[in-house]
């Protein structure tokens, strides 16, 4: 089994193949999608601003490949941290922008719908579980804290996409799953041993 990393110029790629390599499975870190060179799951990784990122998926020819890996190939796909952001419909950071449109629903303002909290919301939240999934085995209810870094936050259209949830002024969607796409807000690898958990858990689904 073997893991891309798409590289598009915005993603702590060392930090997540380091957790990887941790967990002994093979990865690569990726800039094209060749579907002659064949990956089990591919991990959408990313830091920064939602609009730069869509631009560079777009310089890259990115976009296209990622919908046909998820949607057509239906290899497994992980959005971390702004790679779940970009998963969604639209972003109203720094106006309105489309995504990749494979999670039905938005990304917003925390800012703008809360008062008087530190934005970005940086630090150690704890998970509400929504529902029961593979990709959650393991995941205790309560002490199951994952470190967040970020400053807009997705609403899912379909409640049934939303697999965990946390509290920061609002109720804010952070790990999500539709068909082999799953999605989570936070740092997995730099979430300790619930971040590793929830990787292995999508490498072995």
């Amino acid at each position: 089994m073997k893991v891309g990393i798409i590289n598009y110029g915005m993603g702590n790629l060392a930090s997540v193949q380091n957790a990887l390599n941790f967990l002994n499975v093979e990865s690569e870190i990726i800039d094209t999608i060749n579907t002659e060179k064949q990956f089990d799951k591919y991990i959408l990784p990313g830091v920064g601003a939602f609009a730069q990122a869509i631009q560079n998926l777009k310089d890259r020819n990115l976009i296209e490949s990622i919908r046909k890996i998820a949607l057509n190939d239906n290899k497994p796909l992980l959005g971390l941290c702004l790679g779940m952001q970009l998963l969604f419909d639209t972003s109203e950071e720094n106006g309105n922008n489309i995504g990749l449109e494979l999670i039905p629903g938005k990304v917003i303002s925390i800012k703008e719908h809360t008062n008087n909290l530190v934005v970005p919301h940086v630090g150690w939240n704890e998970l509400k579980i929504e529902r029961n999934h593979r990709f959650l085995d393991g995941i205790p209810e309560k002490e199951n804290d994952v470190y967040f870094v970020h400053s807009y936050y997705c609403e899912a259209q379909n409640n049934s996409d939303v697999l965990a949830s946390c509290e920061y002024g609002v109720k804010m969607d952070v790990v999500v799953q539709k068909n082999t796409i799953f999605g989570c807000q936070f740092h997995p690898e730099k979430s300790q041993k619930i971040g590793l958990k929830l990787l292995q858990n999508f490498c072995e689904i």
